[in-house]
């Protein structure tokens, strides 16, 4: 069996590469990222190959399904 820690160095795949690219399109649309550092996260998600290298760029930001609301 795979444990928690191996997960975070298994290879990904272009639709985890897209997903993550939809979390910082969402990221950007509510306000929580400028686009300067959209434009820097997402030209590095081409080249992210593991799973720990993409939970690096959206780490810090609401995950998948999340209820985000503006703070104004």
């Amino acid at each position: 069996m795979t444990r928690p820690d191996e997960l975070t160095e298994l290879r990904v795949s272009d639709a985890d590469r897209n997903g993550t690219l939809r979390r910082l399109h969402n990221a950007v649309a509510l306000g929580l990222i400028d686009i300067d550092e959209f434009e820097d996260r997402s030209s590095r998600v081409s080249y992210a190959r593991t799973h720990a290298e993409l939970n690096s760029l959206v780490g810090d930001l609401p995950g998948p399904g999340a209820i985000v609301t503006s703070a104004a």
